[in-house]
């Protein structure tokens, strides 16, 4: 199978995900019923078969007619009931659908928008649907969702590569196990054994988070308790009078002091636990804050004589430094070719923005039409240069070249956005 219909089946599973939910939105409403998840499976490896068949160079009618037909067999098999018609009226359109579309070429400019208006277009009209059909159908398509975030996103990447031409065989692999785990992720015993062991392991976590709030609130407990024992018998010190202290002149208000500390008072558990609780967060976070602005002392030792270096706790004030480390560190590594298409990209949408851009332009096209309408740009020739050598040549292109096109771009954007 070519590379673009590798690029097109992943375009085309992603909308037959927003297709399944859209269908079960008019099964709902038609016979308030909804359709089950193995029609992503078979609308998907349906296709996929007949188009294995195709090139293969095998009869196209039958490629085409023999998966259809042994798909409509095994949905009959699986569903006995009316709702059979609803399924194979759906199951027919999207596979002729799909067929028909597959070699229709795609721009991942266009893609992008498709997809999120679709997206956001879907989510309003399931909320709708969910206020005035008084079902929870949001609920059961939240699945679907997260399956069509995660192909989306699988999608924008790998046209995007098919647009600039970089190949990789890791990629296509790690592509294709995403999507082995959605189509088995479809599957309702599958999800039924996700759900009940992420139940359980939800029930083994709480059940630890409460031992140890259990454990801190007895220690806690019995602190509080030794501290309220010692300070009753000095006040009951005095003949067992708290009156003789003189604390309060209120004889009403001593006398409820007095029956706090008798011991014949029930003490109330729930009230206990959520007071000890809250003492127990309190004494924690004033330890760690004292701790925290202890300063260490590390000494170094050499063989002619003793350092001590005062080790001072370096506080990261700036947030954003750390959600960049998380990015980077959950980002996939990129080739220096890899960046400086991604960076043009990132042009390319700007320009689209501004009304200057159009799918078919090259990028010395592209050029020359924004220096026609803002007046020579700085920067523009530079990156335009940079990014034509890294399409079309076969050499290393070095670092600098991409700490360039990253400056020149930020130029451009803010003369631009002007």
């Amino acid at each position: 199978m070519s590379w673009f219909r590798q690029v097109k089946l992943l375009y085309m599973a992603t909308l037959n995900i927003m297709y399944f939910l859209l269908g079960n939105l008019i099964s709902n409403i038609l016979i308030d019923k909804n359709l089950s998840y193995y029609l992503i499976l078979f609308t998907i490896a349906t296709t996929v078969c007949a188009l294995i068949c195709i090139d293969r160079n095998y009869n196209k009618k039958l490629a085409i007619f023999i998966p259809f037909l042994v798909t409509l067999l095994i949905l009959r098999f699986l569903i006995n009931d009316s709702s059979y018609i609803i399924v194979a009226i759906y199951f027919i359109v999207i596979y002729l659908f799909n067929l028909e579309k597959i070699d229709e070429p795609i721009t991942y400019i266009d893609t992008r928008k498709t997809f999120i208006y679709i997206m956001l277009l879907s989510l309003l009209i399931l909320w709708l649907a969910n206020i005035f059909l008084w079902k929870n159908i949001v609920a059961y398509s939240f699945r679907a969702y997260i399956f069509y975030l995660a192909l989306m996103i699988i999608t924008f990447r790998e046209l995007l590569r098919y647009e600039n031409n970089i190949f990789n065989e890791k990629a296509k692999y790690f592509n294709l196990s995403i999507v082995a785990v959605i189509i088995i992720m479809s599957l309702d015993p599958v999800m039924k054994f996700i759900n009940i062991t992420f139940s359980k392991l939800l029930n083994v976590i709480w059940s630890l988070v409460i031992g140890i709030i259990g454990f801190i609130s007895k220690v806690v407990g019995v602190l509080v308790e030794f501290v309220v024992r010692n300070l009753r018998n000095i006040i009951l010190k005095n003949d067992g009078s708290i009156e003789d202290l003189n604390l309060f002149q209120n004889q009403k208000v001593s006398n409820e002091i007095k029956n706090i500390f008798d011991n014949n008072i029930p003490v109330n558990s729930g009230l206990d636990i959520v007071v000890k609780f809250l003492f127990a967060i309190l004494t924690i976070v004033i330890v760690y804050k004292m701790f925290s602005k202890i300063h260490i002392l590390k000494k170094k030792v050499d063989k002619n004589y003793i350092e001590y270096v005062e080790n001072i706790k370096k506080e990261n004030r700036n947030k954003k430094n750390k959600l960049k480390k998380i990015k980077e560190f959950l980002k996939i590594r990129k080739s220096v070719k890899e960046e400086i298409f991604y960076t043009y990209k990132k042009f390319e949408r700007i320009a689209n923005k501004v009304g200057v851009f159009k799918n078919y332009m090259t990028a010395t096209q592209l050029k020359n039409v924004v220096n026609l309408k803002f007046d020579n740009m700085e920067g523009l020739e530079d990156m335009t240069n940079i990014y034509n050598e890294a399409k079309f040549s076969n050499h290393h292109i070095p670092e600098e070249e991409l700490k360039k096109i990253k400056e020149d771009y930020a130029n451009v954007k803010e003369q631009l956005e002007k």
